[in-house]
């Protein structure tokens, strides 16, 4: 086993789908190429994702806005005085609620100058995609509430333990960049919806930091409330308001300030058929939900995480590797999980959880039962806490900068050590892990134990590990 920096080693395995470099003025994305059918200037032949930056809308919006925005009433906001303007008055796209936008407003539209076509259609598109997060995430709460009862019986959670209701909130919108599959735009086939969807997200919300921050408080908010585990199943019955309370404003946003509006339209993510949406049962949105849960509720019971760099448990055995002790791990699981650990191929790690009270407990029924049940996943439970306290947040709750992009922390809560392979002192009080406390009685004999024999934790992979005498606490 190579020693090497917890740093360096998860820096790049944290979960790179949920992190986003900042960008000044978002394009669509590359594979996006104009279909042959459609002519960009002749709407009567149809939509594309191309057509926003072949029509140049992000300098035309902007040339709108300086030849025509005096013609806006007071407090009117961009969209509303566009549709205004464009015979389409009362109808307000601003707000969470369908009918108040409709259908497709470009539908009663006779084939028109293509940016005004272009622009109403993003109108509409964005302001549909929104009401459908709402929805979506509400059932996502409400996946999870049928799940919390399990959670906590896996867990043995402490009843008075609390959590955040924005951290609670953050989850559940986060829950989109998880949708399964990978993040791409698609240019026709309706069963990509979600993928689309989780673009807005992972690329839309780059470009678009005004909108960003309405959605998700800045790092340090103080919680307005705090939920004890027992209370949580009702809470998430009933999450709307609070849902609402972050969605509206920024949707409002996206469709008054000009600017946001651009950004968003830039992506080419507003401009395609069907107009991206989360279909209102979509599975998967509550895992950033069950994770933040389940690695609250470890970490209330005196569990971490904990990482052997450059380590396959099951080729120990097989690989001439000098261990003293039979590690039980013959073959992983289809969720990498054999014995105590959770093997991360990708990037040669082992993580397992350690309980600092009770070394002799092995987590194979917590790991195997919350990847069996979809509750969460090893990246997102162990990658997760390590991009957490890589940036500082550790014990802050569900933390999103947007600042720099969109950087999202956190989503598990669990501290993450890692194995002192320097630390080969049988007493090892003063050294476990370089970058956790030691806890007490590792590497320590046990009374009734013979001559020789001491304790480790049941998922360890420290130096001692090729010491006569091992014991699995």
């Amino acid at each position: 086993m190579r020693r090497s920096s917890l740093i360096s080693a998860l820096a790049f395995a944290a979960i790179h789908a949920c992190t986003a470099a900042p960008v000044q003025e978002l394009s669509p994305p590359v594979n996006v190429e104009r279909r042959a059918s459609v002519d960009c200037r002749n709407t009567s032949t149809g939509i594309d994702p191309s057509c926003w930056k072949t029509l140049g809308m992000a300098e035309w919006l902007r040339n709108w806005q300086a030849t025509e925005s005096t013609k806006c009433q007071q407090d009117e906001g961009f969209s509303g005085c566009f549709l205004r303007m464009n015979k389409l008055s009362g109808t307000d796209c601003t707000v969470i609620n369908q009918q108040s936008c409709g259908s497709d407003i470009t539908n009663d539209l006779d084939p028109a100058q293509p940016e005004v076509f272009y622009a109403l259609y993003a109108i509409y598109a964005i302001n549909n995609f929104f009401n459908s997060w709402w929805l979506a995430t509400q059932f996502a709460a409400s996946q999870t509430a049928l799940q919390v009862d399990a959670m906590v019986q896996v867990l043995d959670s402490p009843k008075k333990e609390n959590l955040g209701l924005q951290s609670i909130l953050t989850a559940l919108l986060l829950g989109l960049a998880m949708v399964p599959g990978p993040v791409g735009i698609a240019l026709e086939a309706a069963s990509t919806v979600t993928k689309i969807a989780a673009n807005v997200l992972t690329t839309g919300l780059m470009g678009a930091p005004l909108v960003a921050k309405q959605l998700f408080p800045a790092a340090g908010t103080a919680e307005t409330q705090l939920i004890q585990m027992a209370n949580l199943k009702a809470l998430l019955g009933n999450v709307a308001q609070g849902l609402s309370d972050r969605l509206a404003p920024a949707l409002k946003t996206a469709e008054q300030d000009i600017e946001s509006f651009i950004q968003l339209g830039n992506t080419g993510i507003f401009s395609s058929k069907p107009a991206p949406a989360l279909n209102q049962q979509t599975k998967g949105l509550e895992r950033v939900l069950n994770t933040y849960i389940l690695s609250s509720g470890l970490v209330a019971n005196q569990w971490d995480a904990v990482v052997a760099l450059d380590t396959n448990p099951q080729q120990l055995g097989r690989n001439g590797s000098r261990i003293a002790y039979r590690l039980d791990c013959e073959q992983y699981d289809a969720n990498g999980v054999c014995n105590a650990w959770a093997y991360d191929a990708e990037y040669n790690m082992a993580f397992t959880l350690n309980h600092r009270s009770a070394m002799k407990d092995n987590p194979n029924k917590i790991l195997t039962t919350a990847f069996n049940n979809g509750w969460t996943t090893r990246e997102l439970l162990f990658n997760g806490a390590a991009a957490c306290k890589r940036a500082g947040n550790l014990g802050k709750g569900m933390v999103v900068n947007v600042d720099n992009g969109l950087n999202i922390d956190c989503v598990s809560q669990l501290d993450v050590c890692t194995w002192d392979m320097s630390c080969t002192q049988r007493n090892s009080n003063k050294c476990e892990f370089t970058d956790c406390k030691t806890q007490d009685g590792v590497g320590a004999a046990r009374a009734g134990w013979r001559s020789g024999e001491y304790q480790v934790p049941a998922g360890y992979l420290g130096p001692l590990i090729n010491k006569q005498g091992l014991q699995w606490y």
